[in-house]
């Protein structure tokens, strides 16, 4: 925080909740309908969540890595057969 005028004692403080560095990627695939996985989609992601303190600027919530994966089908492609 910069400024707060009702509790000056927060300027410099992290906002709560507020990671130090947040990065996420995922990528997506869509089979060729010509083959016999036409109608299918996969996908996998990671998702990385840095340090974060709690509202009191003191306590410290640990940073995480999430790990993703995502199958779908394309029901509409099941008219074609």
């Amino acid at each position: 925080m910069t400024k707060n005028q009702t509790n000056p004692a927060l300027i410099e403080n992290r906002l709560p909740s507020a990671p130090n560095n947040a990065v996420s990627l995922f990528a997506d695939y869509a089979f060729p309908l010509v083959s016999p996985f036409g109608a299918f989609r996969a996908g996998a992601g990671v998702r990385y969540v840095g340090q974060r303190t709690h509202a009191t600027n003191v306590d410290e919530i640990p940073s995480y890595v999430l790990v993703e994966a995502s199958l779908s089908y394309d029901l509409a492609q099941l008219d074609r057969v």
